[in-house]
């Protein structure tokens, strides 16, 4: 009888282990199917970072040469500024100068001309 105890241990060990074997199988392929559709999550986050990655060197990209271009616009105008300055700055001199010489060709006419009253009045 000891020996037919010993049989139904072992066929009672060999059936329990077979059920946690099926268990444990079911439970691994549940944590596999949840581990895939996490790292399918991930992937899709990722595209998503990439594709954003993108939008912002393109959006980077466009402002850069932007930027670029109305330095370019706002240094021309600054030349040109300087250019009408320096000609108004010319100018501005040239008719100083032209306004001391009528000036003086003025003061040399009063003074003719008050010479010239001196002389027609009678003494």
């Amino acid at each position: 009888m000891e020996e037919t105890s010993k049989k139904e241990i072992l066929e009672a060990i060999q059936i329990f282990s077979t059920n946690m074997d099926d268990q444990f199988s079911g439970f691994k392929k549940e944590i596999n199917n949840r581990f895939e559709k996490v790292e399918n999550k991930l992937d899709n986050v990722d595209n998503r970072i990439g594709a954003l990655e993108s939008s912002v060197n393109t959006l980077e990209s466009k402002m850069d040469s932007g930027f670029a271009s109305l330095s370019a616009e706002l240094a021309q105008v600054k030349e040109d500024l300087e250019t009408e300055i320096s000609k108004l700055d010319k100018r501005s001199g040239e008719d100083t100068c032209a306004t001391m010489q009528d000036q003086l060709k003025l003061e040399v006419r009063v003074k003719k001309l008050e010479q010239q009253m001196k002389q027609m009045q009678p003494a």
